[in-house]
């Protein structure tokens, strides 16, 4: 297996170069997230960061509409739409920067007083006194470190108060020519602080099916890298590792990172469970099932919108891109 390594902070794996057979189902290795809703809202395109790797319509804020009102309606017919199936709910908001739109904080609130958890997805550049007025109200967040703009000790400044009362997972966004400089400081903030969660993200151009130009050492990384952070209270993460089961009986256990990085997200022909387990709002408001936007529009949280009579049947998307789409319950339905 090759690829570079750090210590005790990597152990091997089975390789992912080796060829296997086809997957027929991929399921949570947690059987309660099977039972739970995933909101992933994207609150519109603005940014306070331009990284090379975004497209310009992921951070212009050419999309900023959502308001309080029909933020707060949407939680509101989400969390009554829920009750009559037995799902828990979990709001996660992202963008852009969603922790720049001023209706977070009522929105977060309102979920949680109706009995609900909710994450967020934040580039953490807000001053750790932001995040402590809004108080100990998210249950997990991801913060993704962008090598373009971050700045470590603002950053984990912001990690150390998020860490105290709730699960923190750490994105690092891997540019090939930024490749050792990112993995080195990954290293190092999975070393001082034990209680993270952390992927090496690997990067698609343009944000769709194509991965960057990454070298074999560089892929094999991906492929294999493990923190040794992880502990059994961080487990309980909305996008946590999913369970694949293949057509000779073996299985295996994988994030969804993992996936794209060996070109295993491919789910043509599968029944797939967004639209029970995920709800998906773009940035301009349009509501679906998933960000592959499989099974149509379902209407706008600006206006009018309806909440899904059933999950995608089947998957006509020769690739499942984004993260959270992948980690969601899948079964093949067509050889």
């Amino acid at each position: 297996m090759g690829g570079p390594t750090a210590g005790n902070n990597c152990r091997g794996t089975v390789s992912m170069n080796v060829t296997r057979p086809k997957i027929v189902s991929l399921e949570h290795t947690d059987a309660a997230r099977s039972k739970l809703l995933v909101v992933d809202w994207n609150v519109g395109n603005r940014c306070n960061y331009r990284c090379s790797y975004c497209p310009k319509y992921l951070h212009d804020g050419t999309l900023w509409q959502q308001d309080a009102a029909q933020a707060h309606r949407f939680v509101d017919a989400v969390s009554e739409w829920s009750s009559g199936t037995g799902r828990q709910v979990h709001f996660q908001w992202t963008g852009g920067e969603p922790t720049l739109w001023e209706p977070l904080q009522s929105s977060a609130s309102r979920a949680v007083n109706l009995g609900h958890t909710v994450g967020i997805i934040s580039n953490a550049t807000r001053p750790r006194a932001w995040w402590e007025r809004l108080g100990p109200v998210w249950r997990e967040v991801t913060l993704t470190y962008h090598i373009e703009y971050s700045d470590y000790d603002k950053f984990v400044s912001v990690l150390n108060f998020l860490t105290a009362f709730c699960s923190v997972h750490v994105n690092f966004t891997m540019l090939p020519d930024r490749f050792e400089e990112t993995r080195h400081i990954a290293v190092r903030l999975t070393e001082e602080h034990r209680d993270v969660t952390a992927t090496l993200k690997p990067l698609l151009v343009s944000f769709k099916n194509e991965l960057y130009p990454y070298e074999d050492e560089q892929l094999d990384t991906l492929k294999t890298y493990r923190f040794s952070t992880r502990t059994a209270a961080k487990q309980d993460r909305t996008c946590s590792r999913m369970r694949v089961a293949y057509e000779d009986g073996t299985q295996n256990t994988v994030e969804a990172s993992r996936m794209v990085a060996t070109r295993a997200n491919r789910f043509l022909g599968f029944s797939c469970a967004a639209g029970i387990e995920l709800l998906v709002v773009h940035g301009n408001g349009d509501l679906f099932r998933a960000n592959c936007r499989e099974g149509g529009n379902l209407g706008n949280i600006c206006g009018t919108f309806s909440l899904p009579e059933g999950p995608i049947a089947i998957c006509t998307r020769h690739a499942c891109s984004c993260l959270v789409d992948i980690a969601v319950t899948k079964r093949r339905v067509e050889n």
